[in-house]
């Protein structure tokens, strides 16, 4: 029996390429950067745009005690509100809801630890609620005035995809008719910082490019930070879908250590697979790589693509411009893979990416991965003839 055929029908995000389509889209036409190099955190990294952070004030405005929640949700909700526009979801449809985050609301779980250690006195009554792993998904779905069905999950860097295929599976099993999923992070924090760096991960590299990511020539880390999120709105496929989920797969190894993915990344083979078996397909026209910008990890994903490929796809990422965005990474390679099947055409890259092909792009894979041997991978494919 064929599976039910899932749609994305609308989709929303904030990252430091905006808040908006039309300057995401500029953002994505631009050859350059949008890391920047903070002197007080001594640090490159990747923040909202000045316009997408204005924005999302300006929305907080208008929802009851935003100010109150971590940066993480508040990002996921302005992604959520954008998406269900996109979709043209009414206000009150019944639907469900699943969006992850690697670390979840590590901003206010710093601040409040902080003055509890500093001080000692009692610790706000909004501490636990707003710092709980619980509280994203619920109160995106309360900005949604969503009654269905909300969870929330963790599968690290790989955590939106696997959102996405939790939506998928809800949908197939009958039980709602509509699921809004997607990834948020907000990990530029002290503590996050200090973590990547005790892992010797960050970069040290300087503009025009200090993330390399999925530069097979680098000798040194280029990992850096990045916060955003995006949320997509899966129905039935139907002519109203901007674009039809062909396969999703997923794949867990036990890797050599905590952090890293075995040399041949066995993991993303593995996913990759399952994705193409499922979507009746042994290639794609264009491959989204999780690539976080580190030596081992994008050198065992470029091995495993050459497994998995016979005849190499393009493989582009946006790391290199916007930061690895950690649970939020998969979701913004998504809206890239939707951007590009809308336009037909691809954004310029980095030098060591490649520019494009004049060929038609129907089909595009994301990949996902995260420390713990997680791997995502999905097909996607657009609505031509």
């Amino acid at each position: 029996m064929s599976k039910l055929k899932i749609g994305i029908t609308g989709f929303g995000s904030i990252s430091a390429l905006g808040g908006s389509r039309e300057e995401i889209e500029a953002a994505y036409d631009t050859p350059r950067s949008f890391i920047s190099y903070d002197p007080d955190l001594e640090k490159c990294l990747a923040r909202l745009s000045p316009q997408a952070e204005s924005a999302l004030l300006t929305m907080g405005r208008e929802i009851s005690k935003f100010h109150k929640l971590d940066r993480s949700v508040q990002m996921a909700i302005f992604a959520a509100l954008n998406a269900r526009k996109d979709a043209g979801w009414q206000e009150k449809i019944r639907l469900g809801v699943s969006i992850g985050s690697a670390r979840g609301a590590s901003r206010l779980t710093e601040q409040y630890l902080g003055q509890f250690l500093a001080s000692g006195i009692p610790l706000s009554p909004s501490c636990s609620p707003t710092t709980t792993l619980g509280n994203l998904s619920s109160n995106v779905a309360n900005a949604l005035a969503v009654d269905g069905f909300a969870v929330e999950l963790s599968a690290t860097c790989s955590t939106a995809l696997h959102a996405f295929l939790n939506g998928v599976a809800w949908l197939e099993s009958g039980r709602l008719d509509a699921f809004l999923v997607g990834g948020t992070e907000a990990p530029l924090t002290p503590f996050t910082f200090a973590q990547m760096s005790a892992l010797h991960l960050y970069s040290k590299l300087d503009a025009p490019f200090p993330c390399r990511a999925g530069d097979p020539s680098k000798r040194e880390n280029s990992l850096v930070l990045g916060e955003g999120a995006a949320c997509f709105c899966l129905e039935a496929a139907s002519e109203k879908s901007k674009a039809v989920v062909e396969g999703v797969g997923y794949a867990k190894e036990v890797p050599p250590s905590l952090t890293g993915m075995s040399k041949d990344g066995v993991a993303l083979k593995q996913s990759m697979r399952m994705a193409l078996a499922e979507a009746g397909l042994d290639a794609v026209d264009l491959v989204i790589t999780h690539t976080p910008g580190t030596v081992e990890g994008d050198l065992a994903e470029l091995k495993s693509l050459e497994s998995v490929f016979s005849h190499p796809p393009i493989l582009i990422n946006n790391k290199w411009k916007m930061g690895h965005c950690f649970g939020a990474s998969g979701a913004l390679s998504l809206e890239l893979a939707m951007l590009i099947l809308e336009r037909q055409s691809l954004p310029p890259q980095a030098p060591w990416l490649e520019s494009g092909r004049s060929k038609a792009i129907r089909t595009v894979m994301v990949n996902s991965a995260g420390f713990g041997g997680q791997a995502m991978s999905l097909v996607l494919s657009s609505k031509l003839p």
